[in-house]
């Protein structure tokens, strides 16, 4: 007698099912860390002090250029200096606003296991924008180019552990791929 064994017959991993399976997966996503280590001044007072007031210099000075409608408008209404897109922000003024911030605020997510807590010890995984260089896989430095940010953006949205994602690049990700982001995701994120 002879002993047939039947050729094993198994299907190629991923395809619409592997798909479906990752869909419907739980999202794992850091929680807000709180930070319990000391801080360090790794710097003098007096050259922070230093680094304040010429930064407060510039912004009396120099200004900042704001390249939108809206931005201008509310410094404007806030008291700055504004001509045509030139904000100039006195230093009082400046110090009067950020006095308002609170050291500590609650960001909430639609979805309220991602809600999380911004300042004061806790720490935060945001995506970065404006970098001039990336690298690459192969740890290849080069210029960002202009889709660099979308990808860079998309690369956040997927990313579980960056926990908020919303700017401009995102409004526009969303309005050019509306197919290739699952809604889902979208959801938890924001």
């Amino acid at each position: 007698m002879t002993d047939v064994t039947a050729a094993p017959t198994h299907r190629r991993a991923g395809g619409r099912d592997g798909r479906r399976a990752l869909r419907g997966a739980p999202m794992i996503s850091f929680p807000t860390l709180v930070r319990n280590i000391p801080t360090y001044d790794l710097v003098p007072a007096e050259a922070v002090e230093l680094i304040h007031d010429e930064s407060m210099k510039i912004l009396e000075e120099v200004g900042c250029e704001f390249r939108d409608d809206q931005a201008p408008a509310m410094w404007r209404a806030a008291g700055a200096d504004v001509q045509g897109t030139r904000v100039r922000i006195s230093r009082e003024l400046l110090m009067q606003l950020i006095s308002t911030v609170p050291p500590e605020f609650t960001l909430h997510a639609r979805n309220p296991e991602r809600t999380v807590k911004v300042g004061g010890k806790n720490q935060i995984f945001v995506p970065m924008y404006g970098a001039p260089f990336v690298r690459d896989l192969d740890n290849v430095r080069s210029f960002l180019s202009s889709s660099g940010p979308v990808a860079l953006a998309l690369a956040g949205i997927v990313e579980n552990n960056i926990h908020p994602q919303a700017n401009d690049v995102v409004s526009r990700i969303i309005g050019i791929y509306p197919y290739c982001i699952s809604c889902q995701r979208l959801q938890c994120k924001y």
